[in-house]
């Protein structure tokens, strides 16, 4: 495995890549320990490594940092959001980075592995379309239908279906077709 980790900027911060060590700053100890982070003060904590601010111009203040982890429980990098706008990070941007991290894993992890395809690009935007469509779905047989489309047109076939646990009957259902369809 590399020694270094390869930080690529994002916005509001000057465009540079950088290399620092993987046991080195923050993102050194989210990596190496595979523990998410929060920081509320960046220059208070002894693992900040102030020499990316020094190299971008940039001053953290605070900041959270996931790991990357892939399908086989390996890391294979980690991502920071720095700065909150209004204060600190709370709660609610932990869970959310934690789904975002979980999903941001499957999706880079095949790009790495398999570089840019249309493919690949046409699943992201057919999952990005559902995650804003699901958001208006009040019911649960229409987000199973949905759920069964999406599934059709990620994975190229003709039928899906989606089934729950109904632990007072003690069986599977999918909610578009009764038990005695399945």
């Amino acid at each position: 495995m590399e020694d270094s980790l390869i930080v690529y900027s994002g916005e509001g911060i000057k465009k540079a890549q950088i290399k620092v060590p993987k046991d080195i700053g923050i993102v050194g100890a989210c990596f190496m320990e595979m523990k998410k982070i929060r920081i509320d003060d960046a220059y208070l904590d002894k693992r900040f490594n102030k020499e990316v601010d020094k190299k971008t111009n940039y001053r953290t203040k605070n900041m959270i940092c996931f790991p990357l982890i892939d399908n086989d429980k390996q890391i294979f990098g980690a991502i920071q959001a720095i700065n909150k706008i209004n204060g600190s990070f709370d709660s609610d941007d932990l869970e959310f980075m934690d789904i975002f991290c979980k999903e941001a894993s499957c999706i880079l992890k095949s790009k790495l592995n398999f570089g840019e395809t249309n493919n690949i690009i046409s699943k992201m935007k057919i999952m990005v379309d559902y995650s804003n469509e699901i958001l208006f779905i009040n019911n649960l047989k229409d987000l199973t239908k949905k759920t069964e489309d999406l599934f059709s047109s990620l994975f190229y076939v003709s039928v899906s279906k989606l089934y729950f646990y109904d632990y007072d009957k003690n069986d599977l259902i999918n909610l578009q077709i009764g038990k005695e369809d399945m």
